[in-house]
């Protein structure tokens, strides 16, 4: 089975990589195609072996980007030759000496002239063009939302989450037990406040439903450690944190909206 899905995979990537190859004129194709798309299924192989869908993902955006910046300057070069040479060379005269910047708006003329006369090709350009900055800014999206936007609390920049690390046991990021919060609490002065919380479910509604909804378990130092405060209401005290006297419950924005329509008479019942 695995060997079946490998080779149709490889057959898939060559298919796709063969549309990519369209861009660049048919005598390149011809000489260079083959050994191209070889490689790229070399590397897309062991793209997937190391950095699994990261490392295809990038493996692909790196190719469209490099197709499309290569692709172009052989066209160009296929067109100058059906210039002829004494068009070429009178070309090069005509804009010899010429500034930088003239150039450069000389070759986007050129270029936009190119695109114009090859319609298909310009097609291909522009949809590879599309996925690929399509492709970059979701991944881009992404990053910024989980690894450099920074959290909606007051100095995110200087909370942390701490875990008990077991190397020998294999467990790396270990739970925390009630004695860890404690001690860390009152005897880690790196610490300004410390929380724990525990990710649990319970079941909401009249009596006999069967309706679950997923709940936090925090301490009492949980919202005052992140700057927060309940749009109404309080938040938990420490008589509340007695297993005894858990009746207390904060509900969430949403849970608050849809069950109680944001009455804020339901605080309290």
């Amino acid at each position: 089975m695995t060997i079946r899905n490998d080779a149709h995979s490889t057959t898939l990537v060559r298919r796709v990589f063969r549309m990519l190859l369209l861009a660049y004129p048919a005598d390149f194709r011809h000489t260079s195609g083959s050994d191209m798309e070889d490689t790229f299924c070399d590397r897309f192989r062991d793209a997937r072996r190391t950095a699994g869908l990261r490392g295809m993902s990038q493996l692909w955006l790196r190719t469209v980007f490099d197709v499309v910046a290569t692709a172009i300057p052989e066209r160009r070069e296929v067109r100058r030759a059906r210039f002829g040479e004494h068009r070429r060379k009178r070309y090069q005269r005509r804009h010899e000496g010429a500034s930088a910047m003239a150039a450069v708006l000389q070759d986007l003329r050129y270029a936009v002239r190119m695109l114009r006369a090859s319609p298909g090709f310009t097609a291909i350009a522009i949809t590879i063009m599309g996925l690929g900055i399509g492709a970059n800014t979701a991944i881009f999206s992404i990053v910024n939302k989980i690894l450099l936007e920074p959290l909606p609390f007051y100095e995110s920049d200087r909370l942390v989450r701490v875990f008990n690390s077991y190397p020998n046991a294999g467990a790396e990021r270990g739970s925390n037990s009630a004695p860890d919060y404690f001690f860390r609490r009152e005897r880690v002065p790196a610490f300004d406040e410390v929380a724990a919380y525990q990710y649990s479910g319970n079941t909401v509604g009249e009596p006999g439903s069967t309706e679950r909804v997923r709940t936090l378990r925090v301490t009492a130092s949980f919202f005052p450690m992140l700057g927060v405060q309940p749009v109404v209401g309080r938040t938990f005290t420490e008589e509340e944190m007695d297993a005894d006297n858990a009746q207390t419950v904060i509900l969430g924005y949403g849970f608050w909206q849809e069950r109680f329509g944001g009455d804020p008479a339901a605080v309290g019942q």
